[in-house]
């Protein structure tokens, strides 16, 4: 978790990361304005995937780190959020119309108006979007990032903000 005010992350990004700093810039400068998301969906994706760990804090003087009991979840995961959401009795995480018959430690997410049915499954995760279906094994979560990467190779996929 960081704590920082927002000049001086600003600055650290102008410094050790110019690139990401010159796209937050544009962002910044449309903040507020009817062009934001234009900007927003423009130079985002543009920017370099770096985790900020590793763009300025690991390279920038005067860091604290503080040792604090503060319950933190990182939800990195479909699988993760059990970590932080209540699941019921049979340790489902059910999420829209869902139907769950003999199922177990699942997360399920649907969408309101249709019926996700689960029977005799055990440690799936299911995620039902308007153009999507994803459907895997719990300990397989962290793979969606390839789905993405071979959607966007096959060029099926499009980034939108």
């Amino acid at each position: 978790m960081f704590v920082w005010k927002a000049a001086t992350v600003l600055d650290l990004f102008e410094r050790f990361s110019p690139e990401i700093h010159r796209h937050a810039a544009r962002i910044g400068a449309a903040a507020g304005s009817g062009d934001w998301r234009a900007a927003l969906a423009q130079e985002y994706p543009a920017m370099p995937k770096i985790a900020v760990d590793n763009a300025i804090i690991e390279v920038a003087p005067h860091v604290a780190t503080l040792e604090g009991d503060m319950n933190w979840g990182d939800i990195g995961s479909w699988a993760a959020l059990t970590d932080v959401l209540a699941a019921d009795a049979d340790g489902n995480l059910l999420k829209g119309r869902v139907v769950s018959i003999d199922s177990s430690n699942s997360t399920v997410y649907g969408l309101p108006g249709k019926v996700v049915a689960l029977v005799g499954m055990e440690d799936l995760i299911v995620v039902d979007t308007a153009d999507a279906l994803l459907i895997m094994p719990k300990d397989q979560a962290q793979r969606v990032k390839e789905v993405i990467e071979r959607l966007q190779a096959d060029g099926d996929l499009q980034r939108h903000t």
